[in-house]
């Protein structure tokens, strides 16, 4: 009877109906472990990984520990070189990524029963009629971004430093920028370390090859730790000027009010009236200097535009970016094939230039003589 029921458990498997082999084969399990082990345990782990592991709901708050259990029966009985037990482990991995609030103890411990050597690193590729292409990257890439991700959050920041280090050294590639992500956290982790030197050069030498504002961020903290406020406030306006979502960089203003407060009254008022706009439309919180400070201005800063505001406050930063910069008088020397930069000329060198860092950059041409200002 009890081959016979094996038997029927492992014909329903092969016509891929998990669900009603999985009754059979929990049923085995009772009756007889040592045979089941023998017969029916590989069947009965892809059985689970199938029907009941691998699929959305299995990850909804009334079926998560059961989901739980099935791999954790699946780990305790595989090796971590088995495709298997290395998918079953990712399937808690991507829950616990994608949770609102993290747990990266419990992600950090999954993470942890994986060998990043033994996993492979072949991107996926997904392609929706008439969209572009998406590549995710292999599993060996996603481990290291996430486990580098959980230790700096763990405040482990050697450990996110080694593994960094490791991953910048064994990937050849990268998906969706993560190399930048990891030189990024890598650096932040020196930081925290009081290895501000080493932290500055890796992030400087990001930004060379990479526009990204929360980059320039950082390096304006960087020198905001050191008390050199305007190496600060350089970067914090270079920031600012660069592309990024508003609410994302309010912070970054209110450290730009601190240092201008003393000596730049105009800026100050422009750069807090500005950042409390921001934070009473999304509704962030705020200091209580902050809402001293909207209790004291409520009425004029209400009545702003916020699109004019913003203008303003561009124009200010761009006026301290300018000032003490010597002025250059030259003209277009080439415009690049990819109509996004070039190179202008003045009468003693020639000045690598982007089309997004001009005034009125539509006009520009070839041999077109300009005034302009470098910057580092």
């Amino acid at each position: 009877m009890f081959k016979e029921k094996v038997e029927e458990a492992k014909q329903l498997y092969k016509k891929r109906d998990y669900k009603n082999a999985l009754v059979l084969f929990e049923e085995l399990k009772e009756e007889d472990l040592e045979q089941f082990n023998h017969l029916c345990k590989h069947n009965y782990m892809w059985s689970l990984y199938r029907y009941r592991i691998n699929k959305r709901d299995a990850y909804e708050p009334t079926n998560i520990e059961q989901t739980n259990r099935d791999v954790e029966y699946i780990v305790s009985n595989l090796k971590n070189d088995v495709l298997l037990y290395q998918m079953a482990v990712l399937s808690m991995v991507k829950y616990y990524e994608q949770l609102e609030i993290p747990e990266p103890e419990v992600m950090d411990k999954w993470l942890d029963k994986l060998d990043p050597d033994l996993l492979t690193n072949d991107p996926s590729h997904y392609k929706v009629k008439g969209k572009k292409e998406i590549i995710y990257p292999g599993n060996k890439e996603t481990w290291y971004v996430l486990k580098t991700k959980v230790s700096y959050e763990l405040e482990n920041y050697k450990a996110c430093i080694k593994f960094s280090d490791i991953a910048l050294d064994k990937l050849s590639t990268f998906q969706n920028n993560n190399d930048i992500w990891l030189k990024r956290r890598m650096a932040l982790s020196y930081k925290a370390l009081g290895e501000n030197e080493q932290a500055l050069n890796i992030l400087i030498g990001i930004s060379k090859g990479r526009d990204e504002w929360f980059l320039f961020d950082d390096i304006g903290d960087l020198y905001l730790k050191a008390n050199e406020k305007v190496s600060a406030l350089n970067y914090y306006i270079k920031a600012l000027l660069n592309q990024g979502i508003d609410n994302y960089k309010v912070e970054l203003i209110i450290k730009m009010v601190a240092i201008v407060k003393e000596s730049n009254f105009k800026a100050y008022k422009a750069f807090m009236d500005f950042a409390i706009k921001i934070k009473v439309m999304d509704k962030l919180e705020m200091t209580q200097t902050e809402k001293d400070y909207l209790q004291a201005n409520r009425e004029k800063i209400n009545r702003q535009d916020y699109k004019a505001m913003k203008m303003n406050v561009k124009r200010i930063a761009e006026e301290i970016q300018l000032a003490g910069h010597e002025r250059h008088e030259g003209f277009v020397l080439k415009v690049l094939e990819n109509g996004n930069s070039g190179f202008i000329k003045d009468d003693k060198d020639s000045y690598f230039f982007k089309f997004k860092s001009l005034k009125n950059a539509k006009f520009v041409v070839e041999g077109k003589e300009v005034t302009f200002n470098t910057q580092e």
